[in-house]
C-alpha cells in the first residue's frame, strides 16, 4: 500500500475542510463475531494491510456489513482543524523577510526586473509599501503594518526649532535636552508617604480596602481588620500579626494553645 493512502482518500472526500495531521486520526471497526472494537492507525501501513487480509478471508456477504469509523485519536480533538488564512501564518517585519518575498514575487512574474531595481534604490520603508501593494487583496488586511509609516524621529534640532517658533515652553525644551534632570525633578516632586495600592482585604473581603501586606504572601488586610483582630484588647481572638498568613491566607484556623509540661526526674533515677 502507498503511504497515507487511506488518509488521502478521506481528504479527497472533503476538500473544503482542513484536516489535522495523519497521526491525529484512526479507524475504528468491529470484526464479525467480536465483542470489541479494534483501532487501525492511519499512519501504520502494516496494520492496514493485515486488516485487509483478514477481511479477504470472510465470505463475500460479511465484508459488506463492516463499517469503519473515521474519528480523531483523542476525544478532545475536533474532527477538522480550524481554518486559518495563509497570510496569518507569515510576517514581513524584518528586512530579510521583505527582501525574500519581493524576490519570490519576481520569480513568479508578478514584478519586472526594472520595477524591482527601482524599489531597491529606495529605503526600507518604500520596500514595505511596494510589497503591500503587490500582495493579493485578501492578504493585505493581515499585513497593514507594511502600509503604516513609522513614527517620526524627533531630533534635538527639531526641538530647538519648536522652541524658537514658540510651540513649546522653555521647561519642555529643557526636559527633552536634559532627560536626567527631568527624572530628578519628578523624584523630588513626589510627596511621601506615597499612595499605596489597595486590594481586597483578605480578612473581611472588602474590595479596595487592603493596604497592610502579609509577611508571607501578596495578600493584604485593611487597617480596620488589623486593629480589630490583632490590636483590640477586648477581642478574645487577639493574637500576633505573624499568625495572619496561617489563619486567613491559608485558611487553617486558629492555632491550638501550647501547654508546657515540665517533668522532674526523680532523684533515685539520676
Amino acid at each position: 500500500m502507498e503511504d497515507l493512502y487511506l488518509y488521502n482518500q478521506v481528504k479527497n472526500l472533503k476538500p473544503e475542510e482542513l484536516f489535522h495531521p495523519c497521526d491525529s486520526y484512526i479507524l475504528k471497526w468491529k470484526p464479525p463475531g467480536s465483542y470489541y472494537q479494534l483501532i487501525v492507525p492511519l499512519s501504520d501501513v502494516r496494520i492496514q494491510e493485515s486488516v485487509i487480509l483478514e477481511i479477504a478471508k470472510l465470505s463475500w456477504l460479511r465484508p459488506a456489513k463492516i463499517i469503519f469509523h473515521f474519528v480523531p485519536i483523542l476525544a478532545t480533538i475536533q474532527m477538522f482543524a480550524v481554518k486559518t488564512h495563509p497570510a496569518s501564518l507569515v510576517t514581513f517585519q524584518s528586512k530579510n523577510s521583505v527582501l525574500k518575498k519581493l524576490a519570490d514575487l519576481f520569480l513568479e512574474g508578478r514584478i519586472s526586473i526594472t520595477e524591482l531595481q527601482q524599489i531597491f534604490t529606495n529605503d526600507f520603508e518604500i520596500w514595505k509599501v511596494a510589497l503591500y501593494n503587490l500582495l493579493p487583496v485578501d492578504w493585505q488586511p493581515y499585513h497593514e503594518y507594511l502600509n503604516t509609516p513609522p513614527p517620526p524621529v524627533v531630533t534635538e534640532r527639531d526641538i530647538e526649532k519648536s522652541y524658537l517658533n514658540e510651540d513649546i515652553t522653555l521647561k519642555q525644551y529643557e526636559e527633552f535636552k536634559y532627560p536626567e534632570r527631568k527624572e530628578l525633578n519628578e523624584i523630588k516632586s513626589l510627596q511621601y508617604p506615597l499612595v499605596g495600592q489597595f486590594v481586597t482585604c483578605i480578612i473581611c473581603g472588602e474590595p479596595n480596602m487592603g493596604i497592610v501586606p502579609c509577611q508571607n504572601c501578596d495578600n493584604m488586610a485593611c487597617v480596620k481588620c488589623v486593629q480589630k483582630t490583632f490590636l483590640d484588647e477586648s477581642n478574645h481572638e487577639k493574637g500576633s500579626f505573624m499568625l495572619m498568613h496561617h489563619k486567613y491566607c491559608l485558611r487553617l484556623g486558629s492555632l491550638k494553645p501550647i501547654a508546657l509540661e515540665i517533668q522532674i526526674e526523680p532523684a533515685y533515677l539520676r
